[in-house]
């Protein structure tokens, strides 16, 4: 089961820290707040931001999946 813990700014955290986040927890980061898609094998982090989502033709539930699907596609 999954345990989410309270909104981390993601600035705060190393890269170990961030690597440990479990996709889908809520972050933010310089004022915008998101959720955590994961962090490819490189260490590129990969987070969807709200007012991105609430753009998105994709609508938000397939904007999330699409980047979950970009952080999880270099592992």
């Amino acid at each position: 089961m999954s345990r989410y813990i309270a909104t981390v700014d993601v600035h705060t955290l190393s890269e170990e820290q961030r690597k440990l986040l479990q996709p889908g927890q809520h972050i933010t980061a310089s004022g915008g707040q998101g959720r955590w898609a994961g962090q490819t094998k490189h260490g590129t982090d990969v987070a969807a931001w709200t007012e991105n989502a609430k753009r998105s033709p994709l609508g938000r539930k397939a904007y999330f999946r699409a980047l979950r699907t970009y952080a999880t596609s270099f592992n």
